[in-house]
């Protein structure tokens, strides 16, 4: 009863910021997989597509609508098994499911016509963009990145070796568990009252099962799966770090730049890991200059 609550007012939540990002809120089938996305900009502007990190669902992007949606087209689906999707404990969640459904919701909703796309991620979503943009990269022509996960920082944070050392020990359990994620994913966690809090809590402790999953699966893809294969992206990219990000350290920023041929480092002071979210209007100035 309180988990469905919490999951009621949180839905509530998403639409009002939804409208308030002008997002529409989608649903489509493609191949089997139900796809719960927001669209916004022109339908005819060249789209980017959207990925959110781990534990989260496509709320967390809504500022890409605020500050981008009226000059391009933007998809931000829910990445499988979060927000929306159904959770399956009998599917891999690993490299070659989340490029090929990706891929095939890209293809049902892009027309050839509007192709090469722009792809965009943070954190996890960022791991993904970049493995999809490996396996069509004649079909992608930039890449943005938010402290994407993928490669590991030469001196990981304290999250990240709490993580390789036992993965569970990360889990939500009440409100003080969710108030030390909030820290180490925000540089000033939002200041939400208690009870907003232990719903959040409630409603995160109830979808770890999928986190944990992920992990399982796609885990040491998010801890350094990408390092021997950063030089085959070959589009041009834009890396965006926060220098106080207390999830994934901004000194992996330099093993980018000397592997990627085509890349412009961007670190912004003091900001954390979504510091698209805390530090909206500059974070999107340095994307829009990126993109002219």
């Amino acid at each position: 009863m309180i988990s469905r609550l919490a999951n009621l007012l949180f839905k509530l939540h998403a639409r009002r910021e939804a409208r308030r990002a002008g997002a529409r809120q989608r649903t489509r089938d493609v191949s089997g997989v139900q796809w719960s996305f927001y669209e916004a900009g022109p339908p005819e502007g060249q789209p980017i597509i959207v990925f959110h990190g781990l534990a989260t669902d496509k709320t967390m992007m809504l500022p890409v609508c605020h500050q981008l949606g009226s000059q391009r087209r933007l998809l931000l689906p829910d990445v499988p098994p979060f927000g929306s999707h159904r959770f399956d404990a009998d599917i891999c969640y690993d490299e070659d499911f989340y490029v090929r459904v990706l891929w095939d919701f890209i293809d049902d909703l892009v027309p050839k016509r509007q192709k090469p796309i722009t792809l965009m991620g943070s954190s996890m979503g960022g791991c993904i963009a970049m493995l999809m943009a490996m396996a069509r990269p004649q079909e992608v022509d930039r890449l943005v990145l938010f402290a994407p996960a993928g490669v590991m920082a030469p001196e990981p944070k304290p999250f990240i070796q709490k993580a390789i050392e036992d993965h569970t020990q990360l889990t939500i359990r009440d409100v003080k568990t969710f108030d030390d994620f909030m820290s180490v994913v925000f540089r000033e966690p939002p200041q939400f009252p208690r009870l907003i809090r232990w719903l959040a809590a409630v409603k995160l402790s109830h979808e770890m099962e999928r986190s944990l999953k992920v992990n399982s699966d796609f885990g040491a893809m998010l801890l350094d799966g990408l390092r021997h294969r950063l030089h085959s992206i070959t589009m041009p990219t834009l890396l965006i770090w926060g220098t106080a990000d207390e999830m994934l350290d901004v000194s992996t920023a330099q093993i980018f730049e000397e592997a990627i041929p085509n890349i412009q480092i961007s670190r912004m002071s003091d900001e954390g890991h979504v510091m698209f979210q805390e530090n909206p209007e500059e974070t999107f100035q340095r994307v829009r200059d990126f993109l002219k």
